[in-house]
């Protein structure tokens, strides 16, 4: 939804808090937008949203090896580092 629409609708739901005039058909309006809203964000969350204690533990577990190489890569980039600037300052 884009941020004109959140503002606007911020601004209807406002409005009914309030008590200024609304009819039920701008009631029912409101709460079909509502509706939609939250049919968006379920689909959203069914896709891909929701997992198993299973699939969280095996993401971790795959996170923590993935940091450790990542700890171990830049380790020896910077031991290529130091051995490339010793070996250029040798050279001059």
């Amino acid at each position: 939804m884009k941020r004109v629409e959140a503002l606007e609708l911020g601004k209807r739901v406002e409005d009914l808090e309030l008590g200024a005039d609304a009819t039920s058909e701008e009631v029912q309006l409101l709460q079909m937008e509502h509706l939609k809203q939250l049919r968006t964000i379920r689909a959203a969350l069914g896709e891909g949203g929701s997992s198993s204690p299973k699939e969280m533990e095996a993401l971790q577990d795959e996170n923590t090896l993935l940091l450790r190489q990542s700890a171990k890569q830049d380790q020896r980039i910077q031991h290529l580092e130091a051995t490339v600037e010793e070996l250029l300052a040798k050279r001059h």
